[in-house]
């Protein structure tokens, strides 16, 4: 009898030194992952959300029905957040007749541009849990382009302080809207 007691103690000391030992000491305990800190959906029926990476394909241009792009911002955090776009790579096309409406609407683009723009109320805020929902947030390519190659638009909504500046090391998220013309 004493021996099991002395092989059970043994078998738990050892167990609890094995599980010691394994963990780093300067690593933090692991946490299951809260999930991002915003979300992006579209427009369309239950508002899919759009994931890192996206591609939106469009074969028309220029109408809001078929060619647009409509989409809501969602702040998961328990503060207010402020966000903004950037305008990160342009293939095919220099910007001119694609329209970006988010805070404001901006008729014509260009890269490495952030909107809203500085003149433009900076950022967009959105209060704890909310959504800042309007049927005016969209992209929408106005140029039909010389009606054979594909055109793209690089995205990437960020997060950002009061005062428009990116929040280093915060999330982002990028997407693709594209135009093929038919042919």
């Amino acid at each position: 009898m004493k021996m099991k007691k002395l092989m059970m103690k043994s078998f738990v000391l050892l167990f609890c030194l094995s599980i010691l030992s394994c963990k780093d000491d300067d690593s933090p305990i692991p946490t299951t992952p809260s999930g991002p800190d915003f979300t992006v959906t579209t427009h369309e029926t239950g508002h899919p959300e759009i994931t890192e990476g996206q591609v939106f394909t469009f074969n028309t241009y220029g109408d809001p029905a078929t060619a647009e792009l409509g989409f809501d911002i969602n702040n998961k955090t328990s503060t207010v957040s402020h966000y903004r776009v950037i305008t990160e790579e342009f293939v095919n096309s220099t910007g001119w007749d694609f329209e970006l409406c988010f805070g404001l609407c901006y008729p014509g683009i260009s890269t490495g541009t952030m909107y809203p723009t500085s003149d433009g109320g900076t950022v967009v805020t959105v209060q704890p849990g909310e959504s800042q929902t309007s049927v005016g947030n969209h992209f929408l390519n106005k140029n039909p382009g010389d009606g054979i190659q594909t055109q793209e638009w690089n995205f990437r909504f960020i997060q950002c302080d009061a005062d428009g500046n990116e929040i280093a090391g915060a999330e982002s998220l990028s997407l693709t809207y594209k135009y093929v013309p038919l042919t």
